[in-house]
């Protein structure tokens, strides 16, 4: 009970920093600098926020609405080098909203001759989500595509997926390197084995992939809030159920309705959406999206 109570608590304080921080970006919009100045100051004070911190850094180093202090610039810069150092060796740090905004705290610093420490926590975070980490491995070439040898595995991923899922990525390609030498044997020698191993491989491929099917099922939900036919409803879900069973190595032969088509069926794809039905297309994705039942079939050998 006292976990849940303090979890709430915080969870509440966490809240309120975001919104002071989203309050003071509506007052620096405004033209309102020195109230913008004093949210973000309140949101660094109550609950440290790194996004005031890194704010309080820009708004001392140009000097708006407070007084240019270079000195004091470089302090709350130091503050997000100190936060990312922390998390420029885990994955997580590719997907933070706040990425650019390490990159651009750290480029201050070291523009501001603190350098030294401000370069190496630069040069881990481009190795863990820049281009050279996309490339590691021969993924993605310079030109920013999925290299050759991947492109029948990879599927619907490409180098920015793998900018943001560094280490995911490379286990999946691996894991489905296996799964076609599994495939292989099977299909040649009928060896059970090697279909045992296959489904496995299938089973860890689809835990390992869940949270890049997730971002893929997330982008569906705007298409869909903008759907005005039941035909733009399905071509919604159409790259996000093409996608996922290209992960999990499916062959899968849809057919589709042309526009023109004297079908009864195909004809109803082109009634209007309406609001309830747009409604109910959307929860039941986020209910998907919630118990992770997003893979529309499970290919087996």
């Amino acid at each position: 009970m006292r976990r849940w109570v303090i979890a709430v608590f915080l969870g509440i304080w966490t809240m309120l920093g975001a919104g002071l921080t989203d309050d003071a970006y509506r007052a620096y919009k405004g033209g309102h600098y020195s109230r913008a100045f004093e949210l973000y100051n309140k949101a660094y004070e109550r609950e440290g926020s790194i996004k005031a911190a890194y704010n309080l850094g820009v708004f001392y180093e140009k000097g708006i609405g407070v007084r240019k202090n270079l000195q004091k610039a470089k302090e709350y810069f130091r503050r997000v080098k100190d936060h990312v150092a922390w998390d420029a060796h885990s994955e997580a740090v590719c997907r933070d909203p706040m990425l650019p905004y390490y990159r651009k705290a750290l480029g201050k610093l070291i523009r501001l001759g603190e350098g030294k420490e401000a370069r190496i926590v630069l040069e881990e975070l481009e190795e863990r989500c820049g281009d050279k980490a996309a490339r590691r491995g021969g993924i993605c070439t310079k030109d920013g595509k999925i290299a050759s040898r991947y492109r029948d595995l990879s599927g619907c991923i490409d180098c920015a997926m793998v900018r943001k899922y560094p280490d995911r990525v490379r286990k999946f390609l691996k894991l489905a390197q296996k799964r076609e030498r599994y495939k292989k044997r099977y299909e040649k020698r009928g060896d059970m084995k090697a279909r045992s191993a296959y489904l496995k491989t299938n089973r860890r491929i689809r835990k390992l992939m869940l949270p890049i099917v997730r971002e893929w099922s997330r982008k569906e939900i705007e298409c869909i809030r903008h759907a005005r036919t039941k035909r733009n409803l399905e071509g919604c879900g159409m790259q996000t159920f093409h996608c996922a069973n290209g992960l999990m190595g499916c062959e899968l032969s849809v057919i589709e309705c042309p526009p023109d088509s004297d079908y009864p069926e195909c004809r109803a794809l082109d009634k209007p959406l309406s609001d309830a039905e747009r409604k109910e297309a959307i929860e039941a994705l986020r209910k998907a999206i919630r118990s992770g039942d997003l893979y529309p079939t499970d290919c087996s050998l």
